[in-house]
């Protein structure tokens, strides 16, 4: 009998308690561990609740969205260094946002300034993910 390829596990990150800092670091992290398999993404760009930004978080956001409107970047290519990095840069200060395989499985689900976070990993990855998450934040998905 065939075996059934491994299904990936869903994570939840909690982030409840954590300074601003730590929770950047996290999902910033989160998002470099992902890289790898990561295809496409997408996000909006909060314009407007940009006044306690730091300036690099000002400057990958005009990476993404120069107009300077709120506004949502349509999928971009996560293999373009310069608009990953600045996705990276700003994604902890999102309101929602994606990143996909080219196979269609959904990576990251991110929101809320990064209070809202899912990771999809397998086996490999999880132990990946537990270097960047401890695990006593990781919370199993159905």
């Amino acid at each position: 009998m065939p075996q059934r390829p491994e299904r990936p596990a869903l994570w939840a990150v909690d982030t409840a308690g954590l300074p601003d800092g730590e929770r950047f670091d996290l999902v910033r992290g989160v998002l470099r561990l992902v890289r790898p398999t990561a295809a496409l993404f997408q996000t909006d760009v909060p314009w407007g609740a940009e006044t306690p930004w730091p300036a690099e978080v000002k400057a990958a956001a005009a990476v993404l969205a120069p107009s300077r409107r709120y506004a949502s970047t349509g999928w971009l290519d996560a293999g373009d260094d310069r608009v990953w990095d600045a996705y990276v840069c700003l994604a902890p200060v999102v309101y929602a946002s994606n990143v996909w395989t080219a196979d269609g499985v959904e990576l990251i689900s991110l929101a809320d300034e990064g209070t809202s976070l899912t990771v999809c990993s397998n086996a490999e990855a999880q132990a990946c993910l537990e270097e960047v998450v401890p695990r006593s934040r990781l919370v199993p998905l159905p």
